[in-house]
């Protein structure tokens, strides 16, 4: 059983917060979140290769210690950034703009008390971290915990809904953390629920709601492992969602996150647009949060050589354009596309077994939408 009191204060969290900024200040600043209602700051690190325009990066953001007493969650913040710093980061912060809060709770964490509340985000967590996910809209989201009285660690997905395939790809994504923690030696469970009055989901749950961002919570533990352990463990589950939002996943054009599946299904669905991954977190959260407006897109086939996908928009004009994506068996050449009667250029990608074909729609208006796609038969 490792000493607790190995685990760091406060104190040494923010002065080891500060030394890497200084030691990395060439892809690394340290930002005042605010403070706490004791007079204690809420520190935020920001990583990312200042060589790469931030309007091309994807947007990731991990929140440590909410909790004052989950020791575990007061370490895996520097892990991060460690790992960041690292040749093994070097992917991560030229593609993407990661945002580590080391300690969101520093009078818990000084008094070694829970100190939040349990049904809701804090008067300090509101004007703090859900203040930055407003200001970033992230894309990736994780919420560190930490676990005693135990030896369980565990990736959460439980703040999404069964919304088009956000199910299906919140738990692949989760897989592929535990998967990664697992080749390093820990296991780790994937719980669909929180932990009865100790997890709760009101951070990720709001990124998710607000933003359709990819969230998780995270359990570490402090019972089984040390500080260096629960370190390591819970940097290698967040690497490998970090890495999700490197790649192209097979459904989507671009890489980033697979968070841009916003209504329907892989099969026929409602997309962002945009010409960049800032561009298209405009639009992903203008789609997301006029989801209600928006009628079930539906797919058929008149005949071999046509396909056939409407949509129905009841909402407000949309400001942010957003693409219509149909599904292809195999590797089809497209003759044409056309959009409520006009031809429209088309983009596609492929994912091994199928294509994906994304009709633009430059702005989004209340009404009926018929996307026809003219196939190439004797190239199916």
């Amino acid at each position: 059983m490792p000493d607790k009191a190995q685990f760091p204060s406060y104190r040494q969290i923010r002065a080891d917060a500060g030394a890497f900024v200084r030691r990395h200040d060439a892809i690394a600043r340290l930002e005042s979140l605010g403070v706490s209602d004791e007079g204690r700051d809420v520190p935020a690190v920001i990583v990312s290769d200042p060589t790469v325009a931030s309007d091309q990066k994807q947007m990731a953001l991990i929140v440590c210690g909410r909790h004052g007493s989950e020791l575990g969650s007061r370490v895996v913040g520097m892990g991060v950034l460690k790992w960041l710093a690292s040749e093994a980061g070097a992917e991560t912060r030229r593609r993407q703009h990661v945002v580590v809060v080391p300690v969101a709770n520093p009078d818990g964490c000084v008094r070694e008390e829970f100190f939040a509340p349990t049904d809701g985000l804090s008067a300090l967590e509101e004007r703090t971290i859900l203040s930055l996910a407003e200001r970033y809209s992230p894309d990736a989201v994780v919420d560190v915990h930490s676990l005693g009285g135990s030896d369980i660690e565990a990736v959460i997905a439980a703040h999404t809904t069964r919304c088009a395939e956000d199910e299906c790809i919140q738990y692949a994504v989760a897989s592929e953390m535990v998967e990664a923690a697992a080749r390093q030696g820990y296991p780790f469970d994937i719980h669909a629920a929180p932990f009865p009055g100790a997890y709760n989901n009101f951070f990720s749950g709001a990124c998710y709601e607000r933003f359709h961002s990819l969230a998780f919570g995270m359990e570490v533990n402090h019972e089984a492992l040390g500080p260096v352990e629960a370190a390591a463990s819970g940097t290698e589950a967040i690497a490998a969602l970090l890495a999700a939002g490197n790649r192209r996943a097979g459904w989507q054009r671009t890489r980033g996150y697979p968070n841009e599946l916003l209504i329907g299904s892989f099969s026929t669905s409602v997309r962002p647009g945009g010409a960049d991954a800032a561009a298209r977190r405009r639009s992903r959260v203008e789609v997301w949060t006029n989801r209600a407006a928006f009628g079930a897109v539906h797919r058929e086939m008149p005949d071999a050589g046509t396909v056939r996908v409407t949509m129905a928009y009841e909402g407000n004009a949309l400001a942010a354009p957003c693409e219509l994506c149909c599904r292809l068996r195999g590797r089809p050449k497209v003759r044409r596309a056309r959009l409520n009667g006009s031809s429209v250029t088309q983009e596609a990608c492929y994912d091994g077994s199928s294509t994906f074909v994304f009709a633009p729609i430059a702005a989004l208006t209340a009404g009926s939408y018929e996307l026809i796609i003219e196939l190439q038969l004797n190239a199916l």
